[in-house]
Order: C-alpha cells, then sequence, then structure tokens
C-alpha cells in the first residue's frame, strides 16, 4: 500500500490516533496522538502486510480479538514496535469487519482459532 494512500486516509478519519481510536477529540493529547500516528507511517505498513498475510476470519465475529492484543503479533513477527493505533489504521485501510465501543481505543476483529494456534506454534514456539 502506498504512504500517500496511508496518510490521506488517517488524515480523513480524525477517530484515529496512536493510542488508537479517540473517542474525546477535546482530550489535550488528541493533536500529539494524530501527529504521532501521521509519522508511524511504516508501522501501519508492517501491520497491513502482517494481517494480508496471516488473517483469517470467522464466518461470524465470535472468536473476536482485540487490536491491543493482536498488536504484539505484529511486533513479534518484526522484532519492533507497534502502535495499537497503527494495527488499529491497518484494519480499517484494508475495510476489514470489527467492532468497537465507545470509550474503548481498540477494535475487534473475528481471527480464526486453528489460524492463530498455528501462528503461535511457528513464531512464538519455534520448538513445539
Amino acid at each position: 500500500m502506498e504512504n500517500g494512500t496511508i496518510i490521506n486516509y488517517v488524515k480523513c478519519n480524525k477517530e484515529l490516533t496512536y493510542n488508537g481510536i479517540e473517542w474525546n477529540f477535546k482530550d489535550p493529547n488528541y493533536k500529539i496522538q494524530r501527529a504521532h500516528l501521521l509519522n508511524a507511517i511504516d508501522e501501519i505498513q508492517k501491520c497491513v502486510w502482517w494481517l494480508v498475510e496471516f488473517h483469517k476470519p470467522n464466518r461470524t465475529m465470535r472468536n473476536v480479538k482485540s487490536s491491543y492484543g493482536l498488536k504484539f503479533y505484529v511486533e513479534k513477527f518484526f522484532g519492533e514496535y507497534v502502535s495499537n493505533g497503527s494495527f488499529v489504521a491497518a484494519v480499517e485501510l484494508l475495510r476489514m469487519n470489527y467492532r468497537c465501543y465507545e470509550g474503548d481505543p481498540n477494535i475487534y476483529i473475528s481471527f480464526n482459532k486453528n489460524r492463530l494456534n498455528e501462528y503461535r506454534k511457528k513464531f512464538f514456539n519455534p520448538r513445539g
């Protein structure tokens, strides 16, 4: 995905911040967190790549995982920090289905349990 596409998307979606979804635009840290996200295009690119490569949704929204929990998989894979907001932006850019709850900076996406377990075995427990 091109950097310009990501930057334009983030600029047009005011709820996206480095921490995730911001519900209170009057929060004193809102502008700072927006600026951080606009400077994290490389993180968003990594999340997009990881989701395209490894995400397999369930048919329903039963086995949902939080953006905050899944960002750690991306960090482990690339060996670098990734913000929750970068992961959220990637999910939105890819137009994936998700749930969100007012006041919660995280989003929740359907992730096939078997696929996630296979991933854990391959990348988190190389001996097993």
